[in-house]
């Protein structure tokens, strides 16, 4: 699927707006490309702005967000996960531009919430660019996989993941 814009300046947006299903729903063999997204202070993601299950085999391919929004919370994948396995997930090619900065920003995920049982495998993220124009009133929290994980996350298991074409 592709060629589509997530409207993100009045609420959470992604392809799925929340994946909510917990122990045995799957999604799996998805390709989301050439995805655009506009940022206010909410969560966006290509695939959703909240992940609650099992994904196998997705790819996020030329992601390009923009905010003005000192509060945007941006993840590649998704703006939060709490749970899940995750794998075979590449995301290639996303760019940022954070023009009043950006709470969160990252490859995957702007979070990682607390949970004992998350398992990522297989996931890569390459090309990851960030620009943030607005240096002197705000700030940005960016990582290459993810943006921030919250107290009382546990023991996530990171196996075979790779982040490469990092330029913040």
């Amino acid at each position: 699927i592709s060629n589509f814009h997530l409207d993100a300046t009045k609420g959470h947006a992604g392809f799925f707006y929340k994946i909510d299903f917990g122990n045995g729903t799957a999604i799996k063999d998805l390709t989301l490309s050439d995805i655009t997204a506009t940022v206010g202070n909410y969560y966006v993601g290509a695939l959703a702005y909240f992940s609650f299950a099992v994904q196998d085999n997705i790819t996020i391919r030329n992601f390009t967000v923009t905010t003005t929004a000192s509060e945007a919370k941006i993840g590649g994948y998704a703006g939060w996960v709490e749970w899940g396995l995750i794998r075979n997930c590449p995301i290639e090619n996303m760019v940022v531009n954070a023009e009043k900065g950006a709470g969160l920003i990252g490859g995957l995920a702007a979070v990682l919430k607390a949970d004992n049982w998350l398992q990522y495998n297989n996931i890569d993220v390459k090309g990851f660019k960030v620009t943030i124009h607005d240096t002197d009133n705000t700030y940005a929290e960016v990582g290459g996989l993810v943006g921030q994980t919250q107290t009382g996350h546990d023991a996530p298991v990171f196996t075979n993941c790779d982040i490469t074409g990092i330029d913040v």
